[in-house]
């Protein structure tokens, strides 16, 4: 009787034709395979199971679907329940599904500027999403981090988010890694498998990229400025692709709840680098305020405490060109991160000969141990194309760093990395010869710094920088550098975060609020241990709450409007008016939750989604 109909038009058996786009991932040469269209004659007591094994059968292609749930786009909500029926969920007709993955590529943009991407659920809870990726990176407490969009003013394009450029490649692409089944609990170190140096790059200083001088900040109120800043986060509750997420779309990484529990630089390597950066940046655009001594201190804590490890050697250097009868020259030749440059022997003051990038470069041995002749041959990219240069060094000793040097250099490492005196080993093994303490890198060039001097344009916020001249901040920076005293980089980055964590503003969050009954609008504070009632004009606090005098507070989704109830038979009403309520919601619900945690105690994860969860439960 399937698909007789009576003279209205409706089907006798109840059945009804649904129409389901069916996506079947990336095609040869990763690219989109373009949808398929099925038009399905189903009945309303079909569970979502049995429309899913439909689906399949229909389309008839033996491969791995178990990735694969339906997305009810005109509702905007996943299908997940493999029971529920049809009817139950409203699908009737004239809904549209589509059948698609899951898991989908997503590049997320990291305190340090580093660019990752990764293949993320687009059907979970946003935490599930944000939890993955830190498992993924050996991140522990993932519950203190979550993702928000860039800001308006680097979007590219000026129609709307679906009309701007597609985002700079990732510096890595980790969507081919994927946690092992079953693995749900947090992890204490990041997958074995990650690309070389990835690990070692994401936790270098400033993510081994250059310093970047801050933005003036735009003129206004400071404090107004602030309560724009949480309008951008995503809802933890919700999913990805339910919050219009697009594939690819590059989103930032960064700490949300400033409730960092059990910080140990031995085990929380990245998680101490990402939390430094951000601190770092935080200071740097005047995001929180501090104290011009405070100023210093942080400016000293940025400083390269310690000697980047680089070879500086006497070589000879040669570059075919044509018509030129020149052969090997005596250069100065120093090989710091990937970076080489030569110049006069002995070094001179100035600028070195030339300069050259050596990532991506090919690196060919040239030897024959009899005859002792020990060169290299780089194939460098260069403006004008491909440049060669040749490097005759004096022993194997000397060829076996400078191999290992350029290789490393070569892979985007450098020779700071831990594998560096195994590649020279390595070198020296390949030539039959006994690998020793040989290869260790020699002492830096007579008479260099052991480190540059400070530059007050990237180590201060903009408004310090206006007081005073530059050449009169230099010398109070290496003032409280020599009284800090040395300190490895983990230890710097700590004492960084300690004092960032002993300001008065830390972890504040401020919201721009419309309270009931009031004439003006103010600014509501939620931190990590306490309430602030503040004048926007002014900036003075003119009410504190801590959270133990709060009772609870409750939220109208219909007319947005959040009533706190205090101790004392106090109850505030306000609307939000910087950020949708939900915000001030998940930081209220999250710094309670996260203020209670206790090192070693697993977190209530039923709570801490209870409190931050919004309208509809996970």
């Amino acid at each position: 009787m399937a698909g007789l109909k009576t003279a209205s038009g409706e089907a006798i058996d109840g059945s009804f034709e649904l129409q389901v786009e069916v996506e079947e991932g990336d095609a040869a040469g990763g690219q989109p395979a373009a949808p398929r269209a099925l038009a399905l004659r189903v009945t309303g007591d079909l569970h979502v199971g049995g429309l899913m094994l439909l689906i399949v059968e229909t389309v008839g292609v033996q491969r791995d679907w178990s990735d694969h749930a339906l997305w009810w786009a005109q509702r905007r909500q996943w299908l997940l329940r493999p029971g529920r029926t049809l009817d139950a969920l409203g699908v009737g007709g004239d809904a549209r599904l589509r059948f698609t993955p899951q898991h989908r590529p997503l590049r997320l943009r990291l305190p340090n500027r580093r660019r990752l991407r990764l293949r993320l659920s687009f059907a979970q809870p946003l935490a599930h999403g944000v939890a993955q990726a830190c498992r993924l990176l050996g991140i522990r407490h993932p519950e203190e981090l979550s993702l928000l969009r860039p800001p308006e003013e680097e979007e590219e394009g000026g129609e709307g988010r679906k009309g701007k450029a597609v985002p700079p490649p990732p510096d890595f692409d980790l969507s081919h890694l994927l946690l092992p089944a079953g693995e749900e609990g947090p992890r204490t170190e990041p997958l074995p498998h990650l690309p070389p140096g990835c690990y070692r790059t994401l936790v270098a200083p400033r993510g081994g990229l250059g310093p970047v001088a801050p933005p003036r900040p735009p003129r206004g109120s400071p404090l107004l400025r602030r309560t724009r800043l949480h309008a951008r986060w995503l809802e933890s509750s919700r999913s990805l692709m339910e919050q219009d997420v697009a594939d690819d779309e590059e989103l930032l990484l960064r700490f949300k709840y400033h409730c960092v529990l059990d910080l140990d630089p031995q085990r929380d390597e990245l998680r101490l680098a990402l939390l430094y950066e951000q601190a770092r940046w935080a200071l740097l655009t005047e995001e929180i305020d501090c104290t011009e001594e405070e100023m210093m201190l942080f400016a000293a804590l940025q400083e390269e405490l310690t000697t980047i490890p680089e070879l500086a050697e006497e070589l000879e250097i040669y570059r075919p060109r044509k018509l030129t009868l020149r052969g090997f020259r005596p250069t100065w030749a120093v090989l710091k991160e990937m970076s080489l440059s030569y110049g006069r022997s002995p070094p001179a003051p100035g600028e070195p000969l030339q300069q050259f990038n050596l990532r991506g470069c090919e690196v060919t041995p040239d030897v024959d141990v009899g005859a002792q002749k020990f060169c290299i041959k780089l194939l460098v990219a260069a403006p004008e194309g491909m440049s060669e240069i040749h490097l005759r060094c004096r022993d194997a000793p000397q060829y076996a760093r400078w191999v290992a040097g350029c290789r490393l250099a070569s892979r985007g490492r450098s020779l700071a990395d831990a594998s560096f005196e195994a590649e020279a080993r390595g070198v020296l093994g390949v030539l039959g010869l006994q690998p020793g303490g040989a290869p260790s890198l020699p002492p830096t060039a007579p008479g260099a710094p052991q480190r540059p001097p400070p530059d007050p344009r990237v180590l201060l916020a903009p408004r310090f920088q206006r007081k005073v001249k530059a050449k009169q901040l230099v010398p109070r920076i290496l003032e409280v550098l020599h009284r800090v005293g040395a300190l490895s980089p983990a230890q710097a980055r700590l004492r960084f975060v300690d004092a960032w964590r002993a300001l008065p503003g830390f972890g504040l969050a401020y919201f721009l609020v419309r309270f009931k009954g009031g004439r003006r609008d103010e600014v509501l504070g939620v931190g990590p241990s306490r309430l602030l009632r503040l004048d926007p004009g002014t900036s003075s606090v003119t009410r504190t709450w801590r959270y133990s005098a709060l009772r609870q507070w409750n939220i109208n989704w219909d007319t947005q409007q959040v009533t706190l109830e205090l101790e004392g038979e106090v109850t505030l009403a306000l609307w939000v008016l910087s950020a949708p309520c939900q915000v001030l919601h998940e930081f209220l619900g999250g710094y309670l939750c996260l203020g209670g945690r206790q090192p070693g105690q697993p977190l209530d994860l039923n709570l801490f989604h209870k409190l931050t969860g919004g309208q509809e439960p996970l």
